[in-house]
């Protein structure tokens, strides 16, 4: 083979395998962006869950407290409280009639100093 054909043939070779090469590279891009548009969906999708998961407990909460509301309303005591019990009227004051006159208690009161 002359030098001319052998070049040729490893330029032809190295051209190939470069185109090969890129190929492979590409490949390995696709793989990769796939592998990242699955990761951004499954994150993506975790949230969605999270999201959901919190409206529903929130709902799920906000229906119970509006159960235990309304039973306590129906078990609540109704008669109430008694009524305030009435006053007594007033003795009438009945007066004592003293018999006996007023005197001064000692001797010296009555002078006046």
């Amino acid at each position: 083979m002359s030098s001319s054909k052998t070049f040729l043939l490893l330029c032809i070779g190295l051209i190939s395998q470069a185109c090969g090469e890129e190929m492979g590279s590409q490949d390995r891009r696709m793989v990769y962006i796939e592998e990242k548009v699955e990761e951004r969906m499954a994150d993506y999708k975790q949230i969605l869950e999270e999201r959901c998961r919190e409206r529903v407990l929130e709902e799920a909460s906000r229906r119970a407290d509006s159960i235990l509301l309304v039973r306590a309303r129906l078990e609540r005591d109704t008669v109430g409280k008694p009524p305030k019990p009435y006053k007594p009227e007033k003795p009438t004051v009945k007066t004592l009639i003293d018999s006996i006159p007023v005197a001064p208690l000692f001797k010296d009161s009555l002078s006046g100093s």
